[in-house]
């Protein structure tokens, strides 16, 4: 492989990957028009709360209506599709 790769004067990495799917992109779920209106809800009332927040409001809400719990990582999913996530803390005023 590697002569082959020198011959043709691409990377070893791009010929392993290459014929082989690209992994998909996010594709949303059938649950995920249940969780925005309540996440909409959560930040539009409050500005600061973060995913994780938001997660814990939500689980909290389904808490006492019986249901199961969601996943932090579901909500962040779709707090970044819809643009819902606060900016990065990157330490610089």
């Amino acid at each position: 492989m590697k002569r082959v790769t020198e011959t043709l004067h691409v990377s070893r990495s791009n010929q392993y990957t290459r014929g082989r799917e690209k992994r998909r992109r996010y594709s949303p779920q059938s649950d995920d028009i249940h969780y925005l209106p309540l996440i909409r809800e959560i930040t539009d009332k409050r500005t600061t709360c973060g995913y994780r927040r938001v997660t814990t409001l939500i689980n909290c809400y389904f808490r006492e209506k019986g249901q199961a719990p969601v996943n932090h990582k579901r909500i962040y999913r779709i707090m970044r599709v819809n643009h819902l996530l606060l900016p990065k803390y990157t330490g610089k005023l």
